[in-house]
């Protein structure tokens, strides 16, 4: 029992720690994977719903409610709403990174 203390204190893991810890770096780069491609699918879902509106359009045509106005095309709206959604996600993954990261920190050093 006092060997398992010291082998601890300095640091050094055995065999079943160090797979333990193995098994849970593995777990969270498979939610980074599934991250990944929710952010990928849901992006171009978004992209081609709100850009075939106007056939991908280009340039701007006039509002029918005011003559003299023009709307932004339709690719323009597209764009303006995928990469927003992406910047969010990416965001909260670099948010919760940290976060979690900062737990771990804060319970090793209550322990």
């Amino acid at each position: 029992m006092a060997s398992c203390c010291i082998c601890r204190s300095t640091g050094v893991l055995d065999s079943s720690e160090k797979i333990h810890k193995l098994n849970l770096q593995e777990q969270r780069y498979i939610e980074y994977q599934y991250v990944g491609v929710f952010m990928v699918a849901f992006s171009v879902l978004i992209f081609l719903f709100l850009g075939p509106v106007e056939g991908f359009r280009t340039e701007s045509q006039a509002c029918m409610y005011n003559p003299f106005k023009k709307w932004k095309p339709a690719l323009a709206t597209a764009l303006f709403s995928t990469v927003p959604f992406v910047l969010s996600v990416v965001t909260s993954v670099i948010s919760g990174f940290l976060g979690m990261k900062i737990v771990i920190a804060n319970s090793r050093t209550t322990l």
